[in-house]
């Protein structure tokens, strides 16, 4: 089984006008128990809390939405903003970190299954 994983992830939609990007990379190392971190240097112009705490989201929606426990050591290694800045919404980035978040659990559900 390949016990660690990193996947690159984005989300973009435009409604309108409006404009919501996202992009996250996240590593998942496999592990019966659970932990999040971010070992990213955030910009100083960005709300850390805000943002982190929406990736958190994702990651934990990402469990709910299967129906497991949350398991896995998960890190925020990297995060992208956009250079518009009305389209860095917080909600882009936990659909980005849901979406990586998945293909890692995938991956690692794959693997038993082998």
């Amino acid at each position: 089984m390949k016990k660690i994983k990193i996947v690159d992830q984005d989300f973009y939609r435009q409604a309108g006008p409006r404009k919501m990007y996202g992009w996250v990379r996240i590593l998942g190392e496999y592990n019966s128990s659970f932990s999040f971190k971010s070992i990213y240097r955030w910009p100083c112009n960005y709300d850390e809390k805000r943002y982190l705490d929406a990736i958190y989201g994702g990651v934990l929606t990402a469990f709910r939405e299967i129906g497991k426990e949350p398991f896995g050591n998960f890190q925020v290694l990297e995060v992208n903003f956009s250079q518009d800045d009305e389209a860095n919404v917080p909600f882009a980035y936990r659909e980005a970190a849901k979406r990586a978040t998945n293909k890692i659990i995938q991956e690692w559900i794959d693997s038993l299954e082998r």
